[in-house]
């Protein structure tokens, strides 16, 4: 059971017993290939970060826009449906004001109305008493 190296150093160059320089490429492409898959896994991975990012202040962005035309309509709906409330209260409060008005109206039209009829009717009565 010696040991028999799988090299030998010569002056200027190495020497490799059949199968050693094999071993060594596989265990090199080995190496590289393990670096090469992390080195392209974190470039998908910086990739994928980069395009979620922007896909989402762009969605961000889009939402924000609908956000703010939907407040925009719903502020105009409400404010018309106020401005109608308060253009049919001023009515309704105007309306009483003139039935008010009028009833006051015709009501000291009818006492001078009967106030004149007495007066005209008691200065008749004395002309024909007389």
């Amino acid at each position: 059971g010696a040991r028999v190296p799988s090299f030998s150093c010569g002056k200027t160059k190495v020497y490799f017993r059949t199968g050693s320089l094999e071993y060594l490429e596989s265990e090199r492409l080995d190496f590289y290939s393990i670096r090469a898959e992390i080195i392209q896994a974190w470039y998908r991975c910086e990739s994928t970060r980069l395009k979620y990012n922007h896909w989402r202040c762009l969605i961000i962005l889009v939402q924000a826009r609908i956000k703010g035309v939907l407040a925009r309509i719903k502020y105009k709906y409400t404010k018309n449906a106020i401005v109608m409330m308060q253009s049919k209260y001023r009515g309704f409060v105007q309306q009483k004001a003139y039935v008010t008005a009028r009833s006051s109206a015709i009501s000291i039209q009818s006492w001078y109305r009967c106030f004149s009829s007495r007066i005209r009717y008691n200065d008749m009565r004395e002309l024909v008493i007389m």
